[in-house]
């Protein structure tokens, strides 16, 4: 976890792992440099306050189309999200038709079901109440087997155990 205030450059450290960033120096990831983003393609989800939907149903958005999706799977990942949309809820973003918290479920969702290496969660859970955003904190470090690398600014301090490791910037 990268914990620290607004602005203290927890975004721009995220960015810099993933090759977005230009930066001065080296990334290495289980001991090997890290020569271009091109090396993590695929293997990383980035998840952000910012990121779009399908215009599609709910369930196309999280399991990214896939003609035999994982229905035991696509449900427990539902459930611990606590995501209250139909399966076959139609997503229009023209008509922003789902609120900044079921959004960034679905995205979530979409994560986990997909399985990356590496699960990038950058503030993603402001659009979702507190008591919420814990209770998906808490579900989310248990059921995934990805490395999740969460950013935030404001996680209760008792949340803040259940990672293995957590860096103040």
């Amino acid at each position: 976890m990268l914990h620290g205030n607004s602005g203290a450059g927890k975004t721009t450290i995220a960015k810099s792992i993933l090759g977005f960033e230009d930066i001065e120096g080296k990334i290495m990831v289980n001991g090997s440099i890290l020569a271009d983003e091109e090396q993590l393609y695929g293997l990383y989800s980035f998840i952000s306050s910012n990121d779009n939907l399908f215009d599609d149903t709910v369930k196309n958005n999280i399991t990214l189309f896939s003609r035999n999706p994982d229905e035991e799977k696509y449900i427990e990942i539902v459930k611990k999200l606590s995501l209250k949309l139909s399966s076959n809820y139609l997503i229009d973003n023209e008509e922003l038709n789902v609120s900044g918290g079921e959004k960034q479920k679905i995205l979530l969702a979409r994560a986990l079901y997909i399985e990356y290496d590496l699960i990038v969660i950058d503030e993603a859970l402001a659009a979702i109440d507190k008591t919420s955003a814990d209770i998906i904190v808490k579900n989310i470090l248990e059921m995934d087997k990805s490395m999740i690398l969460f950013i935030d600014h404001n996680i209760d301090k008792e949340l803040i155990k259940a990672f293995d490791e957590v860096i103040y910037v």
